[in-house]
């Protein structure tokens, strides 16, 4: 009977945990012009499922692609401008505590409509794919977040 009041006090502990912590969802979209909200914070109440806006950045245009750093406080996105030129990821600071974004850098991809971006494991590259040029960009990540000058860039060829 004491075997199982812990375990069953153990698993109220787990589910109320679980319940408490704040879960943010992050979303792109297109906008076109740099001067409408593009990168979205929603914050999950996860008793009800409802999404209650936090925080929004209009500092770049059509994040198409949005990644989380493994710690949560960076997010990166790929911008699919369909602009010769234009190509670019960007990378935003954010804050659960304050629930605020900032845009901290962009660098350019080396080709148009990058499609996808992604953090390695060790959380010290960023690796993103374009669509129509068909081209990979490896960059460096800073220690604040930014992202630093592309290092690697393979196009691939028919």
């Amino acid at each position: 009977m004491r075997i199982q009041k812990i375990v069953l006090f153990i698993s109220f502990l787990i589910g109320t945990s679980l319940y408490s912590q704040k879960q943010f969802v992050f979303f792109g979209s297109y906008n076109w012009d740099k001067g409408s909200e593009a990168v979205y914070v929603y914050e999950l109440d996860n008793k009800t499922g409802k999404l209650t806006k936090v925080a929004s950045s209009s500092d770049v245009i059509n994040p198409g692609y949005i990644t989380v750093s493994s710690d949560g406080k960076y997010i990166y996105a790929s911008s699919d401008a369909k602009t010769p030129n234009y190509g670019t990821v960007s990378s935003f600071a954010f804050d659960a505590d304050k629930k605020s974004l900032t845009f901290l850098n962009q660098q350019k991809t080396g080709g148009e409509n990058p499609a996808y971006v992604n953090v390695d494991k060790s959380g010290k590259w960023l690796i993103n794919a374009t669509y129509n040029q068909a081209t990979i960009s490896v960059f460096p990540l800073l220690e604040n977040g930014k992202i630093d000058s592309m290092v690697q860039h393979f196009k691939f060829l028919e």
